[in-house]
């Protein structure tokens, strides 16, 4: 995991992985906002980036019933909010996935990979990282 940096704020969010979670997950996005001196737009971004990655981990990261915990470490710094993604589930790095062609219409798209394209787009960097048993994706925006 990233070296957290002198003076950095950290907010740290740890859901279950089932979708009825992603509501905690906003209010904890909107308290965010409410409590720091960040941008609208950006803790905007930074909400869709989590929740996109997040319902993909609930949805495919696992193949077991049990209860898992999915991890969120919003670092925020004066210049720079990092934000690390971290689950146990099985081993995925949605960075590889190809983008799809979004200048295709819908009907002549394949399914699946715009949510992950979007989070790229957004971000203005993004890492990942796999330290068995875990998954981590590591985003990164200027706080702008």
């Amino acid at each position: 995991m990233t070296e957290r940096q002198p003076g950095a704020e950290t907010m740290v969010i740890r859901l279950a992985n089932r979708l009825s979670e992603i509501e905690r997950l906003h209010h904890s996005f909107e308290e965010l906002q409410r409590t720091r001196a960040l941008p609208k737009r950006l803790v905007s971004d930074l909400a869709f980036a989590c929740e996109e990655v997040v319902t993909n981990i609930i949805s495919y990261g696992y193949r077991d019933e049990e209860e898992h915990t999915i991890s969120i470490t919003v670092e925020m710094r004066p210049e720079v909010v990092e934000m690390t993604i971290e689950d146990d589930g099985l081993p995925y790095n949605p960075l590889e996935r190809d983008d799809p062609d979004v200048t295709l219409g819908l009907d002549d798209r394949g399914v699946g990979g715009l949510g992950v394209f979007l989070v790229k787009q957004l971000m203005d960097d993004a890492k990942y990282v796999r330290e068995e048993p875990y998954n981590r994706l590591i985003l990164t925006r200027r706080n702008n």
